[in-house]
């Protein structure tokens, strides 16, 4: 089954080792402000993911508090690809195009250095991937005990830092599939009992908005030997838009 894919990549002994890993996956990730248990579960849950989605990768893992640099290289990199996405008009000339990108960069920085205040981790755009807050990055433990004590309250789906990273992969399959818009689904989000009925079927922050709804369900999906009814359903209609989507069955 789908949730029981497991990672076939061997923990790293050191961060340029899984920095390397991460790059055979595909991802640019930046593990220097991470511990090492951090940045091997960060890789665990993108092998496991390029495992059932060989046409989703994550483009981008580090923390939030270094995104600046990553974040102006990448915008670059898209506005000389695809000036559209950047608000540019095509045939922009480049001293325009060049200012523009970094104003476009500095406000997408500033958001998610914003963030750090008050998440462990976010998804900005599947342009940018993924940004773990450094306060947890670097402490695994900590990230666990916090994780676990936010399920005991109710608020999250999943108690530990693995939960975390697959929520922001959850909703990077959310932005590429489309999930959250679909009929099925926020009939589903909008029929399962409002803030009380959705927190006690899968979680506080599940109740948010349809968008959030999919990422707690997806990372219980992911983590969980007996996903709740919730889960499981958004898990399988997850894998089936990937499949109509992509073409090829998920094993």
């Amino acid at each position: 089954m789908a949730n029981q894919i497991r990672p076939r990549i061997a923990p790293a002994k050191t961060i340029k080792e899984a920095q390397a890993q991460a790059k055979t996956l595909g991802v640019d990730a930046d593990y220097s402000h991470f511990d090492l248990e951090t940045a091997n579960m960060v890789n665990a849950a993108l092998d496991e993911t390029k495992q059932l989605f060989p046409g989703i990768t994550v483009p981008s893992v580090r923390t939030m508090q270094s995104c600046d640099e990553a974040v102006l290289r990448r915008a670059a990199q898209l506005a000389e690809t695809n000036p559209r996405f950047l608000g540019l008009l095509p045939g922009a000339t480049e001293p325009t195009k060049r200012i523009m990108t970094a104003v476009s960069a500095e406000e997408v920085a500033r958001g998610i250095k914003a963030d750090a205040e008050k998440a462990f981790a976010i998804f900005h755009s599947r342009e940018y991937g993924i940004f773990v807050n450094e306060d947890y990055a670097k402490d695994n433990e900590r990230f666990n005990r916090e994780k676990a004590r936010r399920k005991d309250l109710g608020w999250s789906a999943v108690g530990s830092a693995k939960g975390t990273v697959d929520h922001e992969i959850g909703h990077q399959l959310d932005d590429v599939l489309g999930i959250s818009g679909k009929p099925e689904v926020l009939s589903l989000y909008r029929g399962s009992g409002g803030m009380e009925g959705i927190q006690s079927g899968l979680s506080g922050n599940a109740a948010k908005k349809p968008q959030e709804f999919v990422a707690e369900a997806w990372s219980e999906y992911r983590n969980s030997a007996s996903p709740r009814p919730i889960a499981r359903q958004v898990g399988d209609w997850v894998i089936d838009a990937y499949e109509k989507q992509y073409g090829g069955a998920v094993t």
